[in-house]
């Protein structure tokens, strides 16, 4: 009961502290402005806002609002469903929160019943638990998150899914996502242990929702599952127990087709989705010291628990054998040639972290009680500061008002009433964005559209420059969206572009009339000066839209 109350404590530790800067956000919003509940890489949490709202209307198949391409409804993800259920009673940002906690707080319960299941003694658990709570890496030491060096720091700085403390703090997708990879293994190592077909049911039931709503998962799982299967020359696995592995691999493997497959044909049948998979810029995992130093001192103990030749702190052979297996899979499958390796790194921490705990612990046995005690908080404590600088930095950018990605945090009521007025109005056609003046001043030379994302995530309305992974051909977009709005850009070149992507709506930045792009000469354009093919449909202090006649 004292160990239950351990894992409930810093549990609930972690996601409160994991929360703290969306509750900075909310107490301290600037008079004048709104905020709506996100802190950082706001362009893809607008992706699921849109889902959530897509479900929340009355649709069982989502579109992409982010492209004005024509492409079949035909993507279904049954987590966002719920979300989307929720948010009908409780508001689009209530349920991103909810979804958030709820799948932290199923990530820490399974995470526990993987440690009781693997682990034998009680301070190697303990520790599992409290570096799976609160260790990071070494990217502290390089300052944290830089936009400028992507790809050239560890990875405890800018990919999230990595780490568990990051993860619970994120999104409504990444815990819940790895709460059921946890639950396939610990579901999957427990049928191995009881030799019950049925005790594989959890597994099977974490593999469809894995293969509906985050694909890219099932690949790290089966491989670890399947390396499992490699006899160790120093035990005594016979054929029948491989066997009866292969038989359980098969039985999860069943379950989980389906709806893998589905998303997998839809990859290539769907021209968005095509493109967002398998055209759009890739998301590469960094070097592999990157991906080390981001993993940090928890990634050196699993070492030590690894090649050390006492397993004694392992429940058994079968145990230590599926962690390492576990951490294998995701080091190779990271490392695929497919566009989206980073993803695949989801979930690594896991396997490290109760490898970790086994041993440091291991590390701590010659030590008395105390002493093993003090220097095993202090070994956790040492992981920490990159979670600590993540939580600093975020609060920093609310106070500036600035994400980790060009979105806003806070909006001006002004433009909530510009949102709110294209939610209610614009029933027609695409809307077309004009470059966003603050936000090329913190990104030098890229002219990023302003609300974009917030117009499909809030507002539902299809975007013609929206995201940077979600639009097809997004870099051609943005270059055309600026052309658009140059001064000496000819009126014929502009309707032709409204003309040709379906646009009925242009949403301008009242400040762009201050020539605010570097430089850059842009149209002056306001609700009574303007061309005579744009009606002015509405108009406050700080955005103009108008409707593009026919």
């Amino acid at each position: 009961m004292r160990e239950r109350g351990y894992y409930f404590v810093l549990g609930a530790l972690a996601l409160l502290l994991a929360s703290v800067p969306y509750l900075y956000g909310w107490r301290n919003t600037p008079p004048g402005h709104l905020y709506y509940g996100l802190t950082s890489n706001i362009d893809d949490c607008m992706a699921y806002f849109s889902w959530m709202n897509e479900y929340a209307s009355g649709r069982f198949t989502q579109r992409n609002l982010f492209s004005t391409e024509q492409s079949p409804a035909l993507l279904f993800y049954v987590w966002f469903w719920v979300l989307g259920i929720l948010s009908k009673v409780i508001g689009t940002i209530g349920a991103f929160h909810l979804g958030r906690v709820l799948g932290g707080v199923a990530l820490l319960w399974a995470a526990g019943w993987l440690i009781h299941l693997t682990i034998a003694n009680e301070r190697a658990r303990k520790l599992a638990f409290a570096l799976l709570c609160f260790s990071s890496g070494f990217g502290w030491i390089f300052g944290g998150f830089d936009p400028a060096k992507a790809g050239q720091l560890p990875i405890d700085t800018s990919s999230p899914e990595a780490i568990t403390f990051l993860s619970l703090g994120y999104s409504p997708l990444f815990a819940p996502m790895t709460a059921l990879m946890v639950v396939f293994i610990a579901s999957f190592y427990h049928a191995q242990q009881t030799g019950r077909l049925k005790d594989l049911w959890p597994a099977c039931v974490a593999g469809v929702i894995l293969g509906n709503s985050h694909t890219y998962d099932v690949v790290p799982l089966f491989l670890a599952a399947g390396l499992t299967l490699i006899p160790i020359p120093s035990t005594t696995e016979g054929k029948e127990g491989v066997k009866q592995a292969l038989l359980r691999l098969v039985i999860v493997g069943a379950a989980t087709l389906p709806t893998t497959a589905y998303n997998l044909v839809i990859s290539r049948i769907d021209p968005l989705f095509k493109a967002r998979i398998w055209a759009n810029e890739p998301t590469l995992t960094s070097a592999i010291w990157w991906v080390a130093l981001g993993l940090g001192l928890p990634l050196i103990f699993a070492l030590v628990a690894v090649f050390r030749k006492d397993k004694s702190g392992f429940v058994n052979t079968a145990a230590w054998k599926l962690l390492a297996c576990w951490l294998v899979a995701h080091l190779v499958a990271a490392y695929l040639p497919v566009p989206v390796q980073r993803k695949m790194l989801m979930g690594i921490h896991i396997p490290i972290c109760l490898l970790a705990g086994v041993g440091l612990s291991g590390l701590l046995d010659s030590l008395s009680k105390d002493l093993a005690k003090t220097l095993g908080t202090v070994a956790v404590a040492l992981s920490v500061p990159s979670n600590v600088l993540a939580l600093l930095t975020d609060i920093s950018r609310l106070d500036a008002n600035a994400g980790t990605t060009a979105p806003r945090p806070y909006l001006t009521l002004g433009e909530k009433e510009g949102l709110e007025w294209l939610k209610q109005n614009a029933t027609e056609g695409a809307v077309l964005v004009s470059p966003d003046p603050t936000a090329v001043k913190r990104y030098p030379g890229q002219f990023l559209p302003h609300l974009a994302p917030q117009i499909a995530g809030m507002a539902g309305r299809i975007v013609y420059n929206g995201h940077w992974s979600e639009t097809l051909d997004y870099k051609t977009k943005i270059s055309k969206s600026l052309r658009f709005f140059v001064e000496d850009t000819p009126d014929s070149d502009r309707q032709t572009l409204c003309s040709e992507n379906g646009i009925r709506y242009v949403l301008y930045v009242n400040t762009l009339a201050l020539n605010e792009l570097e430089g850059i000469s842009t149209v002056r354009w306001s609700d009574t000066e303007h061309p005579d093919w744009l009606e002015p449909v509405f108009s406050n202090t700080d955005i103009t839209i108008f409707k593009v006649s026919p």
